[in-house]
């Protein structure tokens, strides 16, 4: 074990790195740099010169961290690149090219080979040739650095202590090599009769390039590849992308078809030991190089490792601390990676697309490139890109004109026309008095509108005093209701270019509770508690009503609570009506096995579970005239096993479309309070993806959309249609006026008259922020 020093220093390290690949030979460089009396020993298991794959992929955002970290390496491996700034997508006949990007390659033999070199150089020492089976050969030694890959022995050696888990993909790829020389990175999307097949290309040295090729389990069973070696893998791809490989060679190294293993541990060290690179987590190879990440935890260890000993503390402590730095960087990538995995393995959803929006969705797959990234990068992409997306709405654009931002398209649906795809996502503010809306709705509203939003829905509208979630919900079952929304309606009408829809809904075992901003939670019997009702006798949560459960008199109720809601909201004039089958709500109940265990007609299967949602969907289109838009919001996801799926969730919008549903608003989750939801920017999007591109019917996005270039990057990806805002709003009643002018495209939003002059002031302030942008 190393000695103290009289500063309490551990000195003379003896570290074992278990694995010399890229991480591993990355730390010892590193930290025989910053402690030269560590004693560093590098166990790697293949012969030297010997590796499996082909090259490795950097992007120049990662080569700053490098050159920071080692000059001397960075010099070495950049001498070696190949680099290239565009990315080429081949589909359906045609290829289109994104610039910017600044992405770099080598191959994977001669960065071990820089490292190796420069690792001995320093004096560390590596055994090729040495695979390491027992780790009690190190019982004396202060540190084991395990960077022995994704099949690792020590970590399944040591499994109740990592405790990894495995999600393994539901793609099947094989990494082959090209002896053709790539100009960009390149994506190839070709289908044919067995399948939807997808190659990721990059050059890493003159002459050489990577070449994987990536299709679905049943596309890989059609060709046969399941049954086919490396020689017969490689002649079918070689036929199969024939077109683009131009007569050049497909190259094998031990390759053949595989899945894409997610991997994750639950702990990454003990006092002693660690996990690095593969070993610890991988990302798919779509989102970046599974070398860059093992790079990048090399760096933070060393860091970590050397600032906690020259502080006095353990080795110990300094593996905690390597932790705590660096496992929310990896968790981002992770998710990032799953998402981008899930979009190629998924991508038959989107072979009907046009190759403009293809490739737009495919960029912005992971969510970490919006359209404004694009647009820094390449400009003149985006702009085409935009001409497409006007086009592809019906704008007649001539060629020279400048297209509108997709936000700004105006968007159609039956006898709905919005000037622009912002919406006022449905929010309740608890602030009607009986039901009635009040000077504070129309002001709320009202300001939304006034600020540029092409539709505004109002919050949820009760259909009945029993479906009430608080005192204070609004209502639309009276006639002074009724014409308390008119005024709010004729105001929207008269003084902006939106239009107005209002959200129908009913409790159910959600109803009876306290106002939000008074703790929320059941009223109690001395409160003024009502009688709650559902389709099953389930409280919500512990300590909740005990509903109800419904009968046939009580549906024929509440058929005719939204008969008579539908008939006040066209009286009252609104553009929308949105029946509300989300967020544990009556209707949502119905739909969710969760909360739905009825024996009847209305429960069982989910077409059983729909039957009551679709008698009330029906009761309100037969009242709702067609050029007017109905629109239903659903829960996409319960978050919670034995819920609603995103997979159920494509057969519901099918059921609504079927019913004279025009658009899905989709969001998710509410059903039940320990649901485990997954939060991130635009969490809910992929929901509203998969419904519009699988069911066929235009849907409403919803779901921490934060601004204007999160809503531009969706609708342009075929993502959704229409996108709602809700707290954005709350911060930012003007927000589509300020993203116009932030865009510099004034002129593609409707101003109030009465504030037409702060349109010059808007154009002064958004040019200098796009200026501070870059």
């Amino acid at each position: 074990m190393g000695l103290a020093s009289p500063r309490g220093e551990v000195q003379d390290l003896k570290i074992a790195v278990i694995g010399g690949g890229p991480g591993g030979l990355y730390f010892s460089i590193l930290f025989k740099k910053a402690r030269p009396d560590a004693q560093i020993r590098v166990f790697e298991k293949n012969p030297e010169g010997v590796t499996w794959g082909w090259g490795v992929v950097f992007s120049e955002e990662t080569m700053s961290n490098f050159d920071e970290a080692d000059p001397q390496t960075f010099a070495a491996i950049t001498e070696s690149f190949a680099r290239w700034d565009d990315i080429d997508t081949y589909f359906k006949g045609r290829k289109i090219t994104s610039g910017g990007h600044g992405f770099a390659g080598l191959r994977r033999v001669k960065l071990l080979e820089i490292l190796t070199a420069r690792a001995r150089e320093l004096g560390v020492e590596v055994e090729f040739d040495t695979e390491v089976e027992d780790l009690s050969a190190f019982d004396d030694w202060d540190l084991i650095v395990v960077a022995d890959g994704v099949n690792s022995k020590t970590r399944e050696t040591h499994a109740e202590l990592f405790e990894p888990s495995v999600d393994p993909g539901r793609a099947r790829f094989i990494w082959l090599g090209s002896d053709k020389s790539w100009d960009a990175f390149t994506f190839i999307i070709r289908e044919n009769e067995h399948g939807l097949f997808q190659v990721h290309a990059y050059q890493f040295e003159e002459g050489t390039s990577t070449f994987i090729v990536e299709c679905d389990e049943q596309s890989w069973r059609n060709a046969g590849l399941d049954e086919a070696d490396e020689a017969q893998s490689i002649a079918y791809c070689e036929q199969l992308f024939a077109p683009e490989l131009q007569g050049a060679k497909l190259l094998g190294n031990r390759s053949r078809w595989i899945s894409f293993p997610t991997l994750r541990c639950r702990r990454w060290h003990d006092d002693r030991k660690v996990l690095i690179g593969d070993a610890a987590h991988t990302a798919h190879f779509s989102i970046g190089s599974g070398t860059k990440l093992a790079m990048e935890d090399a760096i933070y260890l060393s860091g970590a490792l050397d600032a906690a000993l020259k502080a006095g503390k353990s080795v110990a402590q300094g593996l905690a601390d390597y932790h705590e730095a660096r496992w929310l960087d990896v968790a981002k990538l992770q998710r990032a990676a799953d998402v981008s995995r899930a979009w190629f393995e998924d991508i038959s959803r989107y072979k009907e697309f046009e190759p403009e929006q293809l490739v737009a969705s495919m960029m912005s797959r992971s969510k970490r490139v919006t359209h404004d990234n694009l647009q820094k990068r390449d400009a003149d992409y985006v702009e085409e890109l935009d001409r497409w997306y006007a086009r592809s709405q019906g704008l007649d654009l001539a060629d020279d004109a400048r297209p509108p931002a997709p936000m700004f398209v105006p968007f159609k649906v039956g006898g709905l026309e919005l000037q622009n795809r912002v919406v006022l996502s449905p929010m309740c503010m608890y602030s009607a008095i009986e039901g009635v809306p009040n000077d504070f709705h129309l002001v709320h509203l009202g300001s939304r509108a006034i600020g540029g939003a092409g539709l505004i829905i109002a919050e949820m509208t009760n259909v009945s005093a029993q479906g009430r979630i608080t005192h204070g919900c609004a209502g639309i079952w009276t006639e002074a209701q009724m014409q308390a929304w008119r005024r709010i309606v004729e105001f929207v009408h008269h003084n902006s270019a939106a239009k107005i829809g209002i959200q129908l809904g009913h409790a159910g075992r959600k109803a009876s509770t306290h106002l939000l901003h008074q703790g929320a939670g059941p009223l109690g019997p001395d409160e003024g508690a009502w009688e709650t009702i559902a389709p099953s006798a389930i409280a919500y949560d512990e300590g909740w009503h005990t509903p109800r459960a419904m009968t046939r008199a009580d549906m024929d109720a509440a058929l005719e609570d939204y008969r008579r809601a539908t008939r006040h909201a066209l009286e009252a004039g609104f553009d929308l009506v949105e029946v509300h089958m989300a967020h544990g709500y009556l209707l949502s109940t119905f739909i969710s096995p969760l909360s739905n265990r009825r024996e009847d007609e209305y429960g069982g299967d989910l077409a059983a579970r729909m039957k009551f949602p679709l008698e009330v969907l029906d009761a309100v289109r037969e009242l709702w005239p067609q050029e007017r838009a109905l629109s239903v919001r659903i829960s996409a996801n319960d978050w919670k096993a034995g819920g609603t799926t995103p997979e159920d969730a494509v057969e519901i919008a099918k059921m609504l479309r079927a019913h004279g549903c025009d658009i899905v608003d989709v969001s998710a989750g509410g059903l039940v309070p320990d649901a485990e939801p997954i939060y991130g920017r635009m969490f809910q999007t992929p929901f509203s993806d998969r419904i519009r591109n699988e069911a066929g019917i235009a849907t409403m996005a919803v779901g921490n959309i934060q601004g204007w270039d999160h809503i531009n990057t969706i609708l342009v990806s075929g993502r959704a249609d229409l996108c709602a805002l809700a707290r954005p709003h709350l911060y930012d009643p003007y927000l589509t006026l300020h993203a116009a002018a932030e865009q510099g495209r004034e002129s593609e939003v409707t101003w109030p008259t009465q504030y037409r002059a702060a349109a010059a002031v808007a154009k002064r302030i958004g040019d200098a922020r796009r200026d501070e942008r870059g």
